[in-house]
């Protein structure tokens, strides 16, 4: 019964990834990203949109200034065109919650005022942890996906490709890297020395100045 629905469960999804840099995207660049976004979820059918975790940001109101242009942002543009899909996240052991409707807005050490995001919600969000297989896919229900052991500042997103291989079951997946940062060069470098270890990645990298 298990292999029957683990064998249903991989063919059901179709992910698209997103990763990038978590400030200083100009305007035109997340304008560019989502162009792009647009048409990878059009042409291939995109039930399911995957990211690391990293929170929505949000203004300074106080002190008049505007939120931190992180790729996140982006994830709410889809949102709103897709109210539809599937977001999935990846998050440390306890922290999947952080992401929800209703949690705390926290000010980081760099200044940046960071929180949840407003679609995902306490009744259309569930957090399991990684050994869990995922239930079938319900359009405009979403997941966080919570890792044990992340000591390094790069493992969760290596780990995230496991789970993509082995417990979503995608042996291939489109990926959009808006501004590539350190730690997708750190991801890239340890998936290219062991690449039988994780899905094939198609990558499509908008460049980013800051």
């Amino acid at each position: 019964m298990g292999m029957s629905c683990s064998k249903r469960i991989k063919n059901e999804r179709k992910v698209l990834v997103i990763k990038g840099l978590v400030f200083g995207i100009p305007e035109n660049k997340l304008n560019e990203a989502f162009k792009i976004i647009c048409n990878i979820i059009n042409k291939n059918k995109i039930t399911t949109i995957i990211w690391d975790g990293d929170k929505c940001t949000y203004p300074n109101n106080n002190e008049g200034i505007s939120r931190t242009a992180s790729f996140t942002c982006i994830l709410e543009m889809i949102y709103e065109k897709y109210n539809k899909l599937e977001f999935i996240y990846f998050k440390k052991t306890g922290k999947a919650h952080s992401l929800i409707n209703g949690s705390q807005i926290k000010s980081d050490d760099f200044g940046n005022y960071l929180g949840p995001f407003y679609f995902l919600k306490n009744n259309n969000t569930t957090i399991i942890n990684s050994k869990e297989l995922l239930k079938p896919f319900i359009k405009g229900n979403h997941y966080g996906i919570e890792f044990e052991d992340i000591n390094k500042w790069y493992e969760l997103g290596i780990k995230g490709y496991k789970y993509i291989l082995n417990i979503i079951g995608l042996k291939k997946v489109d990926v959009i890297v808006i501004g590539e940062g350190e730690a997708v060069k750190k991801e890239l470098s340890v998936i290219n020395n062991n690449y039988n270890e994780y899905p094939k990645l198609k990558i499509k990298t908008i460049k980013v100045d800051r």
